[in-house]
């Protein structure tokens, strides 16, 4: 079972690094320009080491509430003055959460998980575990608003935000509130499963629509039920 788990995850991050990722690159690069970078839900920093490779001058915001990955991240980033890591999640309110930190790292959340999603149930099953034990530790964790962030930074626009928040993202957006329209790009995961009780796409989809976004592109991750999708601010 430890060799499957292990081939499993390694497949994974070889097909989100070495596909899926490298097509929303190819794809930025030829379409945007960017200067600066929000990379909320950075993990290890893919998404960011993406941005540095095509805009070295770019600077970038990484935020990863994960202790033990944001250490990973402070070290790697330690002597690029353009990178910002905070740990810190992202959200609607400025408060202390829990984060259910997911023996399948990548899929930590703030969100409460339905434990009758097939995805999960299959997920637990390379694991060896009933789907209630992939929760392997249960952090308190500071959050904010990317409201505040942005205006203790004096930031004044934002070529991309990049959101994986594994379920949270419409909080994410929320806690834009005026600031979102520093935003001129906003490339955000779309879930179709319901692995996360209180997630809701269209939700996510008309309040980008009712902030002036419009979708240009997706991205289907192969053989998996989500997607990045990239929406660009259009003023009416």
């Amino acid at each position: 079972m430890f060799i499957f788990r292990q081939i499993y995850i390694f497949l994974y991050h070889v097909i989100d690094k070495f596909f899926h990722q490298k097509r929303i690159s190819n794809y930025l690069k030829k379409n945007l320009e960017i200067k600066v970078f929000f990379d909320v839900g950075c993990h290890l920093g893919n998404y960011s080491d993406m941005v540095i490779n095509n805009y070295p001058e770019a600077s970038i915001f990484m935020f990863e509430p994960q202790k033990k990955i944001f250490n990973k991240i402070k070290y790697k980033y330690e002597k690029n003055l353009n990178v910002n890591v905070s740990n810190l999640a992202i959200s609607n309110k400025k408060s202390y959460q829990n984060l259910y930190i997911n023996k399948f790292d990548v899929a930590s959340t703030l969100s409460k998980i339905n434990l009758q999603d097939d995805l999960l149930k299959k997920r637990a099953s390379i694991f060896g575990e009933e789907p209630s034990k992939m929760i392997e530790e249960i952090q308190n964790i500071e959050t904010i608003k990317l409201d505040e962030f942005i205006n203790n930074k004096y930031i004044r626009n934002i070529d991309l935000i990049k959101i994986d928040t594994e379920g949270n993202e419409f909080e994410v957006l929320n806690g834009l509130k005026e600031n979102i329209n520093k935003v001129s790009y906003i490339l955000i995961e779309f879930q179709s499963n319901k692995i996360f009780n209180s997630y809701d796409p269209k939700k996510i989809d008309e309040f980008l629509k009712k902030n002036k976004f419009k979708q240009v592109k997706s991205f289907k991750f192969p053989l998996r039920p989500w997607e990045d999708r990239l929406y660009k601010k259009y003023e009416f």
